[in-house]
C-alpha cells in the first residue's frame, strides 16, 4: 500500500530510517516502486556504511543525508559537502571524551519552551571528524554517530584487562566480508558473539568469521566464539547492526 501511493508521490525529498529506506531501494530494483528523489535523508538508526553505499547506488543520490534529531531535540543535520554538523547554533554540546575523538554529547537546549533540557547525558557516541569541513561551518563536524554506548562490544585481553570494541569497527568489518547484504552482530556474554547475515551460505558466514576474528585479535582478544545465522529481520523495533544485551 505504501509503496502504491509513494510512487503517485513521486517525491524529490525522501526521508526514512536505513532499514526502510533499504526495503524501498530493494522495491526500486525489482520495479515495484518507480521514484527517483533528488536528496534522501536518513533517520532515527545509525547510517552505516554498508547501508549508506546500497541507499546512494540504488536511488542514483550522490550522497545521504543525516539528520540527528530525537526527543532531546534537533542536534544536527549533514551539510551539502556530506558532512553531519551538530547544531550549536541552538543547543550547547558539552563532550564527555570517550578517547580523542569519541564522545558522548551533553545537551542543554536554549529553544525550549516547555521541557527543559539542560545538561542532559545522551546514550550516544559520536565521533570527530579529523579535517574541517569544506564546507566552512564554524559547527562542530562528525565524522559519524557511531550507536549508543551500549552497542559497544566488550571484552577482556588474556590479562584481564577490558577491551571496547567500537560499533563502528565491527560495521567496517562486516563491510568487507563479501557477499553480505544484511547483518546484526549481538554480543551475548563475555566471549560471544551471535552474528545474522543474510544470505547466509557456508562461504559467507567463514568470511564473516574470519573478518570478525582478525578486528579482535588487533585488539588483543581471543577465544571468543562467533555463531552466524540467517537475518531475521524484526519490523517492530529500531534496527541496531550492532548490540550488546
Amino acid at each position: 500500500e505504501h509503496v502504491d501511493r509513494l510512487t503517485e508521490l513521486d517525491p524529490t525529498i525522501l526521508v526514512g530510517p536505513p532499514s526502510v529506506l533499504r526495503g524501498l531501494v530493494d522495491a526500486v530494483a525489482d520495479g515495484s516502486l518507480r521514484i527517483s528523489p533528488a536528496k534522501v535523508y536518513s533517520v532515527a538508526e545509525v547510517l552505516t556504511p554498508l547501508d549508506e553505499e546500497r541507499i546512494r547506488e540504488g536511488f542514483g543520490v550522490p550522497l545521504v543525508h543525516q539528520i540527528y534529531q530525537c526527543t532531546e531535540g534537533f542536534l544536527g543535520h549533514t551539510c551539502e559537502a556530506g558532512t553531519l554538523h551538530l547544531n550549536e547554533d541552538i543547543v550547547h554540546v558539552e563532550r564527555e571524551h570517550l578517547d580523542e575523538r569519541r564522545f558522548v554529547p551533553v545537551i542543554t537546549d536554549f529553544r525550549r519552551r516547555t521541557q527543559p533540557i539542560v545538561r542532559y547525558r545522551m546514550g550516544d557516541v559520536l565521533v570527530l571528524r579529523e579535517a574541517p569541513c569544506p564546507c566552512g561551518s564554524a559547527m562542530t563536524a562528525l565524522e559519524r554517530i557511531e550507536g549508543r554506548e551500549d552497542d559497544v562490544l566488550q571484552f577482556a585481553r588474556p590479562d584481564g584487562r577490558p577491551v571496547p570494541v567500537y560499533a563502528d569497527l565491527v560495521s567496517r568489518a562486516m563491510a568487507y566480508a563479501e557477499h553480505v547484504r544484511q547483518y546484526r552482530v549481538v554480543q551475548t556474554g563475555a566471549s560471544s558473539l551471535r552474528v545474522e547475515v543474510d544470505p547466509l551460505t557456508p562461504e559467507v558466514a567463514a568470511d564473516v568469521r574470519a573478518e570478525l576474528r582478525g578486528l579482535l585479535r588487533a585488539q588483543g582478544v581471543d577465544d571468543v566464539t562467533i555463531d552466524v545465522v540467517s537475518y531475521e529481520p524484526d519490523p517492530t523495533r529500531k534496527l541496531r547492526r550492532v548490540e550488546r544485551l
